[in-house]
């Protein structure tokens, strides 16, 4: 009781009577990794550090996460992320961005983006059959549930947020070694995410 009257003077949290609500998403993803780091055994720990991976593209679990691996003991969340950012997207090993670019340039494309109809009437009219055509020919995903391609650019521009922040927040904690696996997980990933952004528009 006490505990609750101190975070409650904090500001922290809010009584609604006899529920306790976070004020503040932040507050509440703290105090989920707090509890689990203080409560679960390191290995169940790494378990469920591995589901949220999967679950990056929804924001808690992101938030959750990232606080977890501060929290971490022994590295081995440091392990499961930098585990995780290998297998994410291709390869992106020879990029070259002039050459991902030509196609936008291209005359085919241009002329793929001029206008239909002669009049605006006729334009919205044109419009109108081809996006009815569009939605017959695709699945439609269910609420909330963004595109695969969306769900693997924000996984992976998080991946690279939560190493980035381990590898800026303990600067004194981490060995050498440790360091310069983070640094190279994060351009590597980064390179491979700006790689699959610039061919969703091609």
């Amino acid at each position: 009781y006490t505990f609750l009257r101190e975070v409650l003077d904090s500001g922290l949290v809010s009584k609604s009577g006899d529920n306790v609500i976070f004020r503040y998403r932040y507050a509440y993803c703290f105090f989920v990794a707090e509890f689990m780091s203080e409560t679960m055994p390191q290995h169940l720990i790494k378990e469920a550090a591995t589901t949220l991976c999967t679950r990056l593209h929804h924001d808690e679990s992101a938030s959750i996460l990232l606080f977890l691996a501060h929290r971490d003991r022994d590295g081995s969340i440091q392990d499961v992320l930098m585990n995780l950012s290998r297998n994410m997207l291709e390869a992106a090993d020879g990029f070259d961005l002039h050459s991902k670019l030509l196609p936008l340039g291209s005359s085919e494309h241009i002329r793929q983006l001029t206008l239909d109809g002669e009049t605006p009437e006729k334009r919205r009219e044109l419009d109108r059959e081809k996006r009815d055509q569009l939605e017959r020919q695709s699945n439609p995903l269910s609420p909330g549930t963004p595109p695969k391609e969306v769900v693997q650019f924000i996984s992976a521009l998080r991946t690279v947020h939560i190493l980035g922040q381990l590898l800026k927040g303990a600067p004194g904690a981490t060995v050498a070694e440790r360091k310069r696996e983070l640094l190279e997980e994060c351009y590597s990933l980064g390179a491979r995410n700006a790689a699959s952004l610039i061919g969703l528009l091609v």
